[in-house]
């Protein structure tokens, strides 16, 4: 009978078959024990074959070796062996028996497995890795394990707050200086045991040629046999080495009996979490926060609710989004900025969203832009302190508003990102949201006035500023002056040089009174065949010191005072567009120069 129970099974498995103890379906088989008829039946055989395999092969080897008796035998002595737990009489494996999963008589459905004593439905046939090098496939998602601070290392190992991932490693204040999270010191060189295939899980713990380190696990690429991230292949069985006392910590490390297996350790109290951390599972776990054991071990939060001061609470409240079991900011979070898992530089900043580079030195950032808070007037001394005076000076708003004047040698018939930002910010001088502007077209041509407009709504935008602009004719300009903040002059281009003295002898005690009372005279200037500039009008009314202007279409112009308001934002060098001009001026600060000529000036009116 036994020869003929041994043909039958060779010609079902094979010869030299590996076991393949993942299918968890021993319970299955165990109900055939007892009746050998139907052990030795083709039809059970075939079935035990194709389905079942290792775990069937396995049991019945311990059938054959016990001379078909009934591996759930009746208790000895009232114990088990390690890793088994007496149920009605006879022991069982909690961890994946389908009758007894998880605790005594709690029975899987017919279509699905028990699995580190949890039923569900069987595992998938693994299939290729999709992700590239340095990647891992982590929740349908190929990351980046060497840099993703949420997946750093290995899927799942998120990096503390205000650090960063750098080849697998948490990098930043309060973590190890020379190793880092999850660094270990191995021979004397630091090492990731979660990607390190000579040190996987451990020091000294090395993969075999044909496997790669994946989360401290060796695994046989694609798949390595289906062991999930933190399971071990241990003899033809993926093992949690973090929780199996017969292989605690590394295959075939066995502990002492009685001690469990609790994070990769022996324990003699079976307690090695520090409060207010608990041992669930084999692991240490914050029940204040752990959305998987709030409150107590095992009690799961639903995917609508996180977990906070151990009770599972409702999803987070705008403007916060949840990223994996944390409420973030992305507008702000640097290691979720814009979108969850998408970390900063550690130089960068995040804001509205945006990684942005560090400001150059002498400024700070306040939102998305660099200013000197000595003299920025909408952030004087610190970000957000704006001066009703609009003059900030050493870092202190002055006591009483002073009139400024902006003389800009670009007409904006072609604006420039930089470019734009020196008249946005000459408008943006005055206080207020929006910011009253009358404005003078006179004989400006529609590509100035157009070309000017589309420079300060980028400014706006940029500054979360705003500006409501009034046209006024020369002959009412005076009275449009009483509720106005800001008078704009567009570039005169259509203008004779007659035209503009004799504009300059009209306006001149209506813009010197309109400066007297704290206002802001912005005028632009440009090129032009028909003039000599629009300069002249300020020469003429006495309030700027100007002689000539030249072109400097194309040149590479310079800021040559970055503190100045004026200038926030820009680039310390821009190209200046076509018409743009230099000039031959002996008043004012220049904020802005060509060669030796400036471009843009600024004069304070006290």
């Amino acid at each position: 009978m036994k020869r003929a129970f041994l043909q039958r099974l060779r010609a079902n498995f094979g010869r030299g078959h590996i076991l393949d103890l993942r299918h968890r379906h021993t319970l299955r088989a165990l109900e055939y024990a007892g009746r050998p008829t139907a052990l030795l039946s083709s039809a059970w055989l075939t079935r035990c074959g194709s389905a079942l395999r290792g775990a069937c092969f396995a049991w019945l080897l311990a059938a054959i070796s016990l001379g078909g008796c009934d591996c759930r035998t009746e208790l000895v002595g009232g114990t088990c062996k390690r890793g088994f737990t007496p149920c009605a009489g006879q022991c069982v494996n909690l961890r994946s028996d389908n009758a007894h999963c998880g605790a005594c008589f709690n029975a899987c459905e017919a279509d699905e497995t028990c699995h580190r004593a949890q039923c569900g439905a069987p595992d998938p046939e693994p299939g290729p890795d999709p992700c590239g090098s340095n990647q891992r496939l982590c929740e349908d998602t190929c990351r980046t394990i060497t840099a993703d601070v949420n997946h750093c290392g290995a899927c799942g190992l998120r990096c503390p707050a205000s650090t960063y991932c750098a080849e697998g490693f948490c990098i930043g204040d309060g973590l190890d200086a020379f190793c880092g999270f999850p660094g270990l010191l191995c021979d004397g060189v630091c090492i990731n045991p979660n990607i390190n295939p000579a040190h996987c899980g451990g020091c000294g713990l090395r993969c075999p040629e044909e496997s790669a380190c994946n989360g401290g696990v060796c695994r046989i690429e694609p798949g390595d046999a289906g062991c999930t991230p933190r399971e071990t292949l241990c003899e033809s069985t993926c093992i949690d080495t973090s929780i199996d006392p017969n292989n605690c910590g590394s295959c075939g490390n066995a502990c002492p009996s009685g001690q469990p297996c609790i994070e990769g350790a022996c324990s003699e109290t079976g307690q090695p979490c520090q409060p207010p951390l608990l041992a669930c599972g084999g692991r240490c776990v914050d029940p204040a926060t752990d959305n998987s054991h709030c409150g107590g071990c095992f009690n799961v939060c639903e995917d609508a609710s996180i977990c906070g001061g151990g009770s599972c609470n409702i999803a987070c409240t705008a403007p916060l989004e949840r990223c994996l079991d944390t409420c973030v900011n992305l507008a702000s979070d640097n290691n979720n900025c814009g979108a969850c898992g998408d970390a900063c530089d550690p130089s960068n900043t995040c804001v509205q969203g945006i990684c942005l580079p560090p400001c150059s030195l002498g400024t700070s950032r306040c939102g998305a832009s660099c200013v000197d808070t000595q003299s920025d007037p909408d952030h004087c001394g610190i970000c957000g302190v704006a001066c009703d005076t609009a003059i900030c000076i050493d870092g202190l708003c002055s006591g009483k508003r002073t009139g400024q004047l902006v003389l800009i040698g670009h007409d904006y018939q072609v604006t420039r990102v930089n470019m734009n930002r020196i008249v946005g910010n000459s408008i943006f001088l005055a206080p207020g949201n929006p910011v009253r502007v009358v404005s003078y077209i006179g004989a400006a041509h529609n590509s100035v006035v157009n070309g000017t407009r589309v420079a300060l709504n980028q400014v706006a935008a940029e500054r979360g500023r705003s500006f409501a602009e009034t046209v006024a004719t020369a002959d009412v300009l005076e009275d449009r002056l009483a509720d106005a903040d800001v008078l704009l002059i567009y570039a005169q281009g259509g203008a004779s040089d007659t035209a503009l003295a004799n504009l300059g002898l009209t306006l001149g005690a209506a813009m010197e009174a309109f400066l007297g009372n704290g206002g802001v005279i912005v005028v632009l200037d440009g090129y032009s065949t028909s003039n000599a500039g629009t300069w002249q009008l300020l020469a003429t009314s006495n309030l700027l010191a100007v002689t000539d202007a030249n072109e400097i279409t194309g040149s590479i112009v310079s800021v040559i005072h970055p503190g100045s308001s004026i200038a926030l934002g820009s680039a310390l060098n821009y190209r200046a567009e076509p018409t743009s001009v230099s000039f031959s001026a002996s008043d004012g600060q220049t904020v802005v120069q060509a060669g030796d000529d400036p471009v843009v000036i600024h004069k304070l009116f006290f």
